[in-house]
């Protein structure tokens, strides 16, 4: 379901207003939930944060925040620093960019949601 805060941001947009709404059809599609956390769309799968959406200065972003348990046998995943742990970028600068690679894109939320899954897994187990 759409939250009417990404509505508004991307429609607000001064940069990525269309890559925007692109990655925000791509992650509505894999039945993610979206709300508006950070002041940026943020995607969640059974109430932890999956995926973000950023807009930035040199080009729009999807924020993996567990990213760094992902295969990324594309070498699409981007550390944003060296302290970083789990998180990851994923960088875009046009939105036939995002469609070439709209099949990987999903490929690695369904992962990251794998992912999410078998840390609950864990999680649970260990109470």
């Amino acid at each position: 379901m759409k939250n009417p805060n990404v509505d508004e941001l991307i429609l607000s947009a001064d940069k990525w207003p269309a890559e925007m709404a692109y990655l925000r059809g791509i992650l509505l599609g894999c039945l993610l939930e979206e709300t508006y956390k950070w002041a940026s769309p943020v995607y969640m799968f059974g109430g932890k944060n999956l995926v973000g959406i950023a807009s930035l200065k040199e080009h729009c972003a999807l924020n993996f925040f567990k990213g760094g348990l992902l295969q990324d046998e594309e070498k699409l995943l981007i550390k944003p620093g060296d302290h970083t742990q789990f998180g990851r970028w994923m960088k875009f600068k046009s939105v036939e960019e995002i469609q070439a690679k709209e099949a990987t894109i999903k490929a690695y939320v369904f992962e990251a949601i794998e992912a999410e899954k078998f840390a609950d897994m864990l999680n649970n187990h260990k109470h």
